[in-house]
């Protein structure tokens, strides 16, 4: 009884799923939220940690948080420049000689604005890659185990036999 009970629980923790290590990426708004264990990764710097045993999606991870970094940097400068051309002219005396520079002020703010966007949906996917990596990686390791449990005989009698 004892033998069966320890060869029982021994085929529960071998054959037990890797779900509750994988990583589940959720559709937002304005990106992607991840989870695992039923714990929210909040930050991209959190997801490289989680991923940390796959070293292909710790980069992409890394990359996908130095372009968002990036990005938030690009989109910050173009809203900056585009609040001092709207109303930098209220602090100067004369507005028409200041024209062609508030002009160019403005462009170039919404040239940075413009280029923050597709910045934050390439870093959005290499996150989304990143966590998709690391659970592919999971199921090919739990794959990998070349476990048999059969039916055998030897001189002292008949009997379970367990090959790793």
């Amino acid at each position: 009884m004892k033998q069966l009970f320890l060869l029982s629980l021994l085929s529960l923790v071998l054959f037990s799923p890797t779900k509750a290590q994988e990583i589940t990426v959720q559709k937002v708004f304005g990106g992607y939220k991840f989870i695992k264990n039923d714990t929210i990764i909040p930050s991209l710097k959190d997801l490289a940690l989680a991923v940390e045993p796959n070293f292909e999606a710790v980069k992409m991870a890394q990359n996908s948080k130095i372009i968002q970094t990036f990005a938030s940097v690009s989109g910050l400068a173009g809203v900056g420049l585009l609040g001092y051309a709207k109303f930098g002219n209220t602090f100067h005396e004369n507005n028409r000689a200041n024209s062609n520079y508030t002009e160019s002020i403005l462009v170039w703010g919404a040239s940075l604005l413009i280029i923050s966007i597709p910045l934050f949906m390439i870093g959005n996917q290499s996150a989304r890659k990143a966590a998709e990596t690391y659970n592919e990686s999971l199921q090919k390791s739990s794959n990998s185990h070349n476990i048999q449990l059969r039916l055998a005989s030897s001189q002292n009698g008949i009997g379970l036999q367990l090959s790793f």
